[in-house]
């Protein structure tokens, strides 16, 4: 389960409510107030992207595609406007961004795949992962458009899930 523990108060700890379902955090706010989280229901297909505000502890759905389709990876921007995702609701897997403070609908902004999305630290790109390769989109936080996606070509190749082969970013701007 989940439980949220005060970090100056050791074995104080409560469980965050979750019934039956599975849940995973995947991020947490820069102002540390809201965990971005993800949740499942075992024996279902499906999951649901929410936020949890920390100090009142309220729930709020992001993106519910239970039953439909897995939603994973998500990362809130660095000023807490945007969450970027990656989910199975088309083959193959596609990145999205959604407003965190604005309703609305989530955007694709990857093209032929990707995974695992990351903000670079002024929000302006969003790194992805897509077939073992590295890809960069340009993101403007001000309209939440997304330019087109450009693989990395100044990185070495290595394959996903395995250390030995992962590049470092010595040297790399």
């Amino acid at each position: 389960g989940l439980f949220s523990i005060p970090v100056l108060e050791p074995g104080t700890g409560e469980p965050v409510p979750a019934g039956d379902e599975s849940i995973s955090v995947s991020d947490v706010s820069a102002g540390g107030d809201y965990l971005l989280c993800m949740s499942h229901k075992p024996g279902t297909y499906g999951s649901t992207l929410w936020t949890l505000h920390l100090p009142s502890g309220t729930r709020r759905k992001l993106v519910d595609r239970t039953g439909v389709a897995y939603v994973w990876g998500g990362r809130f921007s660095p000023d807490g406007r945007w969450v970027a995702y990656h989910s199975t609701e088309v083959t193959p897997s596609q990145v999205y961004v959604i407003s965190f403070t604005e309703p609305g609908r989530p955007r694709q902004i990857s093209a032929d795949g990707g995974s695992w999305p990351h903000w670079s630290g002024d929000g302006r790109t969003i790194f992805f992962a897509r077939d073992n390769e590295l890809f960069t989109v340009e993101f403007d936080a001000s309209t939440g458009e997304a330019g087109r996606p450009r693989r990395l070509d100044h990185l070495p190749a290595f394959r996903a899930g395995t250390r030995a082969n992962a590049p470092t970013m010595t040297g790399v701007a």
